[in-house]
């Protein structure tokens, strides 16, 4: 499914009239209005944006990128062209396109036929492009045939007004993928999330946990917002002793321990801190020292 590319207008940039741009090192007229024309080998140029569109399941757009390659291409031209499939769906480069289109230029374009989603996810794994929101988007897609998992994650994310690292952490947990039992954010949660892959573990703890930490935000909103954080508690609430009531009241009470983690493991040991602090010895915790 695609859909037509909306206008864009650049903010706090003013735009120059260009009469030549660079394209793979030839200039060429902007305002040649002929048909489309080669520029080099399988390498095309049009001004006819209106027969462009993206794939529904693509990136939003982020605007400040776009005024970035608008000054960018106002200074040194077009260095690579867009990828679009037969049915001219940029795959790759809308970014660019819009830059394009904003400075009134022919955009490069080069055709990949039979050109899918499937395609850019696994380019955009390679190129470090897709933030996770992105994944999301993407697989909530009813086409994906895992959308309802993410559909789910999303409506998570909404009703517990939660980053979506930690709705992956919490969600994920007992498969191993990056819940209180199972590895880090950078483990196989992550990587199936960015696969399309991502499986929901525990539902009803992972909601559990999430009302005590938006009871937590209500009065320190930082570390909620903080993914250390999170992280640390959905490991520590997995403790047979650990008591949610309790841990609220302490990190309410002394949360200044707990200031200054720069890591997973002083972010987890710090928590740890906070909860122990002033407890009965029959009610502290102890973990090995990383915890992880």
């Amino acid at each position: 499914m695609s859909k037509k590319r909306k206008k864009y207008v650049v903010n706090n940039i003013q735009p120059k009239s260009l009469s030549f741009v660079p394209m793979l090192g030839q200039k060429y007229k902007v305002y040649d209005q002929g048909k489309d024309s080669k520029i080099n080998s399988d390498v095309m140029k049009s001004s006819d944006y209106e027969k462009f569109s993206i794939l529904e399941q693509n990136r939003v757009v982020n605007d400040k990128h776009v005024n970035e390659l608008v000054v960018s291409i106002q200074n040194s031209g077009q260095l690579t062209p867009i990828i679009i499939n037969e049915k001219f769906e940029i795959i790759d480069g809308q970014h660019r396109f819009d830059a394009c289109r904003i400075l009134k230029i022919p955009v490069m374009y080069l055709i990949s036929y039979k050109t899918s989603i499937n395609e850019v996810i696994l380019m955009n794994n390679t190129q470090k492009s897709w933030k996770l929101p992105d994944y999301l988007r993407c697989f909530s897609d009813n086409k994906w045939h895992n959308h309802e998992t993410y559909q789910k994650v999303d409506k998570f994310m909404r009703e517990h007004d939660l980053k979506l690292t930690t709705c992956i952490v919490l969600l994920s947990e007992g498969t191993g993928g990056g819940g209180s039992t199972g590895t880090s954010l950078t483990g196989q949660g992550l990587i199936s999330f960015r696969k399309g892959t991502y499986k929901i573990g525990n539902l009803a703890r992972a909601q559990a946990i999430a009302k005590i930490l938006s009871e937590i935000k209500a009065f320190a909103p930082d570390l909620v917002g903080s993914d250390r954080f999170c992280r640390s508690y959905c490991k520590l609430s997995s403790e047979p002793k650990w008591n949610h009531d309790s841990a609220v009241y302490q990190i309410k009470k002394y949360r200044r321990k707990y200031d200054g983690a720069s890591s997973k493991e002083e972010a987890l040991q710090g928590l740890l801190a906070v909860y122990n602090y002033n407890q009965l010895k029959s009610k502290k915790i102890s973990i090995r020292k990383d915890g992880y």
